[in-house]
């Protein structure tokens, strides 16, 4: 385990060569050092520079590729599963009820209490602006908000249920 554990640790916390292994790079060729890890010896490798590039090219990761896939949250094992669905419930739910207050929404966005009278500092109690050529303000910040806080729940609760589906082994993670 412990061995698995540094050859893990060695390409997921760092890049695939470090600045301070390339020796010497001349404009045609690029030469750095090595450590041969099946007997510990140090290697000096001179190879041309589009070589080089694809000998590191090789060790980028595809986007979205889990480095770690049994890890964490990952892992059966991982006794906080449960706490983490939970939380995201928590937060589904957390923005569920802000939707319901506009007067929240246009306090968070604009800064601005719209409820509160400005020259006496009283509550108001918001009927409506109605613009002949526009109509309704209010449906019409009520439609876009509603919409945008839809659009931004469907895409946790696609996201939820992925990781859902992921950490309790329904659904298998796929590599590219």
């Amino acid at each position: 385990a412990k061995i698995a554990a540094k050859y893990i640790g060695r390409y997921v916390g760092r890049p695939a060569i470090a600045e301070s292994r390339i020796i010497a790079y001349d404009g045609a060729s690029v030469t750095f050092k090595y450590k041969r890890h099946e007997d510990n010896k140090e290697i000096r490798e001179k190879v041309p520079v589009f070589e080089f590039i694809k000998k590191v090219i090789i060790h980028i990761p595809d986007k979205n590729f889990k480095m770690v896939r049994y890890f964490g949250l990952y892992s059966r094992r991982c006794k906080d599963k449960d706490q983490f669905i939970k939380m995201i419930d928590k937060k589904i739910v957390q923005i569920k009820k802000s939707m319901e207050k506009w007067e929240y929404r246009i306090l968070a966005s604009f800064g601005v209490d719209p409820c509160k009278c400005p020259k006496c500092g009283g509550k108001m109690r918001f009927n409506d602006i109605v613009y002949p050529r526009y109509g309704s303000m209010r449906e019409y910040f009520k439609d876009k908000f509603i919409n945008e806080r839809k659009e931004k729940l469907e895409n946790i609760l696609e996201i939820y249920a992925i990781t859902k589906g992921v950490l309790y082994g329904k659904i298998k993670p796929t590599t590219t």
